[in-house]
C-alpha cells in the first residue's frame, strides 16, 4: 500500500519551472577542459601537458617538505591553531612576510599595503576591482597579446571592457617582438594601466632581458603607465628568487610605484589552497591607510575574508630560518628539473632530424613552453599519441620526466606537418590536406585520372554537406617512375564559400610527370560561386553615386542627460562626453561620438530586425574613400569569411592600414589568409561588414559604452567572431585637431543566393550630422 501511494505521489508532482532554457552552454575553459579530456582517458601512456603544476620525476604531485614540515607543526597532534576567521585584509603576519619576499632590500624605502586574496586569480579581480572605482587615470588597459587566458576575463568582469592588447612574440610565436611591444605601449594614452608578467611569461616562457627591463621601465616613465605585475612564478623561474623579483625591484627604485598580484600556488606547491596577495606601492602613509581601506571593503563584498590555511603554511616557512632555507632549496631542485627536461626534449627532437629549429626550447624558462606546433598538429597528437596539450601549442614541462620525454618527442616528430616523400605528388596541397601517397583507393575513395573532375554522385553528396563534413579523398593516377602508377591523397573539408564554394587543388608530380587540376566545380547548393563572383566584377560594380546620404545623430544638439539611453552609453561614458578632450583621439568619447554611437546602435538595431538573414550590411564614413573594384573585393572578403567561420559575426574592411595588428596564429588556409585574418588591434571604423545575426550579436557586445566606437569594437575582437579584411578595401584621414569628423554610415549589401550579382548597387550611407562645434 505503500508503495502505491509513492507512486500516485510520483504522478501528480509538478513539472519543474524552467528559467535557463534559453542559456547557452559556455565553451570550456581552454586549460581546464583539456585536463577533463586528459583524465577521462583510460590510456596508460597518455601524456598530461595542459595544466601548469609540478609533478616530480614519476609524475606525481609533489608536496614541498618545508611545507609538510610546516602543516605538521600546525595542524599535527601537538598543534594549536583554530579556525577562527581572518581578517579582511588577511593573515597579518603572512602579509608582513609575502611583502617583504618580493619587496627584498627596497621594502623599507616605500609605503606598501598588503592585503591577502584569493590566490593570483583573486588578487588580479581585487586589483583590478580597486583600480575600476578609484584609479584617476583613464580605463585603459594593456595586455600582452600573448598571456594567460583568464586575463582578460579577470580584467572584463572587473568592469576593464577597453582592454588592450599589445604585442609580445614574434609571427612564430616563439621570440619576444621587442620594437613592436615598444611601439604599442608608446601608442597607449598616458596613465594607462599595462600588465606585466614578472618572470617565467605564461604561456611562452619568453622573458625580457635586463636591458629590456629597462628600456621598459624609461617607457612607462615617460608616458606615466600604471604598471601591475602579475607574479605566479617568483623563484620557480630561474631557482633564485633575487633574480625572479629584479624587475619588480627596479621599477620600484625607477619610482614608478609598480603594484604586483601574487600568488604560492606554484612555488610552494599550494595549488588548491587559493593563497596569493595585492601588494600595493603608494606615496604615503595617507594613501596606505585609504587603499587598505577600499581594498578591504571591495573584498569584504566579494567574499568577506581569505582562507587561512595556505597563508599560515606561507608564514610559517618563512617565519623559520632552517624551513626557510629548505624552502629556497626546492625551489632550485623545481627549477633544475624542469631545465633539464627542456635540455633532454630538445636533444631528442634534434637528434630525429624534424627539420624544425628547436632552441627555443632552452632558450625559454620557467613552467611553460610554447612548442611552435599549429592547431592541426596538436589536435592530431592528442588523437593519435593520447598526448594532451593547448591547442596554441603551450605545454607545460612540468609534466615532462626522464621517462616519456623519448616518447613525447617522437610523437611530435610524427605529427609535424612537413613535406611527404613521395617525389613531390602531393606538394602544392594545403597543410591540412597533405597525407602521404597511398597504395589504391581505400572504402569511400574514388580514383580520379589527371585533369579530370570529381564524378557527379560525389558532387551531389557534398552538396547537402556543411562546412567541415566532407572529407573527400582523391586519387590523382599519374606516370611514376618504372610505369607505376602515382597517386595523391587530398583531405578536402574547408571548402565552401558564400552558399558554396569552387576548389582547385593543383597536384603537381615530379617534372617528367604528369600535371593535373582537380576543379570541382560544383559544390554546395549555391552551384558555381565563383562564376557569381566573377560576374559581379563584371557588373556595373560599387559606384559612389550611387550612395544615398541623411544625417546621423547630431552631437552639437544632443542633451546627454535626456536623449542619451543608459543601455547605450554607461554614466562614466557621459562624464567623459561632458568634458571631453581638445580632439577626437579614438579613446574618449564626445558629444560627437556619443551622437556616433547613438546612429551606430539604431542601424545595428535595424539591420538585425532586417528578416534577411542572407543580407550583408555594410556600415561605413562617409568620407571614406573606396579601393579600386570594391563591390568585387568586399564579395570576395565576405565569401572568404563564410568559408572559414560561416558563423562569423563582423568584419572590418575599413581601418588605417598603418595602425593594426592581426592576431596570431594567423589563418592556416593560405587562399582564406590571403584575404582575411584575425584582428587583434585594427584602428580606425571606415567599414563594417555584418548579416543580421551579427549585428545583433555585435549590438549586444558592444554596448554600453564607456568608450568610442573604434575602441569598443577592439574589445569586442574577444567577445565576436571578429575578421578583417587582409588589406583595408576602405580608409579615412586620421584624426587631427583640424580634422576631427568620426563619422559612421550605414549602407546594405544583398548577395543573390542564384549567383547573378549583388542585388542592388544602391548603398544607404548616413553622414555624420554634427559640426566641428559638436564634436
Amino acid at each position: 500500500m505503500m508503495k502505491l501511494v509513492a507512486l500516485a505521489s510520483l504522478a501528480t508532482a509538478q513539472e519543474c519551472i524552467s528559467r535557463w532554457g534559453d542559456v547557452a552552454v559556455p565553451p570550456a575553459d581552454p586549460v581546464l577542459g583539456i585536463k577533463a579530456q586528459f583524465v577521462a582517458d583510460d590510456t596508460p601512456t597518455k601524456i598530461g601537458l595542459s595544466v601548469g603544476a609540478y609533478r616530480d620525476d614519476d609524475g606525481n604531485p609533489w608536496v614541498l617538505p618545508p611545507v609538510e614540515a610546516a602543516r605538521e607543526r600546525l595542524f599535527g597532534p601537538n598543534g594549536t591553531t583554530t579556525h577562527e576567521y581572518l581578517s579582511i585584509d588577511g593573515f597579518e603576519r603572512y602579509n608582513k612576510l609575502a611583502q617583504g619576499l618580493l619587496y627584498g632590500p627596497e621594502e623599507a624605502n616605500h609605503d606598501v599595503v598588503t592585503v591577502q586574496a584569493l590566490s593570483g586569480t583573486g588578487a588580479l579581480r581585487l586589483a583590478m576591482e580597486f583600480l575600476n572605482r578609484h584609479y584617476p587615470g583613464p580605463r585603459t588597459a594593456y595586455i600582452p597579446a600573448v598571456t594567460w587566458s583568464n586575463h582578460w576575463n579577470i580584467f572584463k568582469d572587473a568592469g576593464w571592457a577597453d582592454s588592450r592588447p599589445y604585442t609580445y612574440l614574434d609571427k612564430a610565436g616563439l621570440r619576444l617582438e621587442w620594437s613592436s611591444l615598444l611601439a604599442d605601449l608608446e601608442a597607449a594614452p598616458e596613465g594607462s594601466v599595462v600588465l606585466l608578467h614578472l618572470c617565467a611569461h605564461n604561456p611562452s616562457g619568453v622573458d625580457p632581458s635586463r636591458d629590456q627591463w629597462k628600456e621598459l621601465a624609461a617607457l612607462v616613465k615617460r608616458k606615466g603607465l600604471f604598471p601591475l605585475f602579475d607574479s605566479a612564478y617568483l623563484g620557480f623561474a630561474t631557482g633564485d628568487l633575487d633574480a625572479d623579483a629584479w624587475p619588480f625591484r627596479y621599477f620600484l627604485q625607477q619610482g614608478l610605484a609598480p603594484w604586483a598580484c601574487v600568488s604560492f600556488s606554484k612555488n610552494f606547491g599550494l595549488y588548491s589552497e587559493r593563497t596569493g596577495a595585492v601588494h600595493a606601492t603608494v606615496a604615503s602613509p595617507h594613501e596606505a591607510d585609504a587603499v587598505r581601506g577600499h581594498l578591504k571593503k571591495v573584498a569584504r563584498a566579494m567574499y568577506s575574508n581569505p582562507p587561512a590555511f595556505g597563508a599560515r603554511v606561507v608564514a610559517a616557512v618563512l617565519d623559520d630560518p632552517d624551513l626557510k632555507a629548505a624552502w629556497l632549496d626546492t625551489l632550485k631542485v623545481m627549477s633544475s628539473r624542469i631545465g633539464d627536461m627542456r635540455t633532454a626534449l630538445r636533444a631528442k627532437l634534434d637528434s630525429l632530424d624534424t627539420g624544425r629549429d628547436w632552441s627555443h626550447i632552452t632558450s625559454q624558462i620557467g613552467m611553460f613552453s610554447y612548442t611552435g606546433m599549429t592547431k592541426s598538429e596538436v589536435l592530431k597528437i592528442r588523437e593519435k599519441h593520447h598526448v594532451y596539450m593547448l591547442e596554441s601549442g603551450r605545454i607545460s614541462m612540468a609534466g615532462i620526466n626522464t621517462k616519456n620525454v623519448d616518447q613525447l618527442a617522437t610523437a611530435i616528430a610524427d605529427v609535424l606537418e612537413r613535406q611527404p616523400d613521395d617525389g613531390g605528388a602531393t606538394r602544392g596541397l594545403p597543410a591540412r590536406g597533405r597525407r602521404r601517397a597511398a597504395a589504391a583507393p581505400g572504402p569511400g575513395q574514388v580514383a580520379v585520372e589527371a585533369g579530370a573532375q570529381a564524378p557527379r554522385g560525389l558532387r551531389e553528396e557534398a552538396a547537402g554537406r556543411r562546412r567541415g563534413a566532407l572529407r573527400l579523398r582523391l586519387h590523382l593516377a599519374g606516370d611514376g617512375d618504372g610505369g607505376a602508377p602515382v597517386r595523391a591523397e587530398a583531405t578536402i573539408g574547408d571548402v565552401v564559400g558564400a552558399g558554396g564554394a569552387a576548389v582547385a587543388l593543383r597536384v603537381a608530380a615530379a617534372p617528367a610527370r604528369r600535371r593535373g587540376d582537380v576543379l570541382l566545380r560544383e559544390f554546395g547548393p549555391a552551384a558555381r560561386p565563383r562564376r557569381a563572383l566573377r560576374r559581379a566584377r563584371a557588373a556595373a560594380g560599387f559606384a559612389e553615386r550611387d550612395l544615398r546620404r541623411f544625417d546621423a545623430a547630431d552631437g552639437a544638439i544632443l542633451d546627454l542627460a535626456r536623449d542619451v539611453p543608459p543601455e547605450l552609453v554607461t554614466r562614466e561614458g557621459l562624464a567623459t562626453a561632458r568634458r571631453p578632450p581638445e580632439y577626437v583621439n579614438g579613446v574618449s568619447l564626445t558629444p560627437g561620438a556619443v551622437g556616433l554611437a547613438l546612429t551606430f546602435a539604431r542601424e545595428l538595431e535595424a539591420a538585425g530586425a532586417a528578416g534577411d538573414e542572407g543580407r550583408v550590411f555594410l556600415i561605413a564614413e562617409d568620407d571614406a574613400s573606396f579601393a579600386e573594384d570594391f563591390g568585387a573585393k568586399l564579395a570576395d572578403a565576405v565569401a572568404a569569411a563564410d568559408a572559414h567561420d560561416p558563423g562569423w559575426d563582423f568584419l572590418q574592411v575599413g581601418y588605417f592600414g598603418d595602425d593594426r595588428t592581426f592576431a596570431k596564429p594567423e589563418i592556416e588556409d593560405k587562399t582564406i589568409r590571403a584575404l582575411l585574418a584575425v584582428p587583434e588591434s585594427v584602428a580606425g571604423t571606415s567599414g563594417i561588414a555584418m548579416r543580421a545575426k551579427g549585428a545583433r550579436n555585435l549590438r549586444e557586445r558592444l554596448y554600453p559604452l564607456d568608450w568610442q566606437l573604434d575602441t569598443a569594437l577592439k574589445a569586442a575582437y574577444r567577445t565576436c567572431r571578429a575578421y578583417c579584411s587582409r588589406v583595408p578595401l576602405m580608409t579615412s584621414d586620421h584624426s587631427t585637431p583640424e580634422n576631427s569628423d568620426i563619422q559612421i554610415l550605414p549602407p546594405g549589401f544583398r548577395f543573390d543566393p542564384n549567383g547573378a550579382r549583388p542585388a542592388s548597387q544602391k548603398f544607404k550611407v548616413k553622414v555624420k550630422g554634427t559640426s566641428k562645434k559638436g564634436i
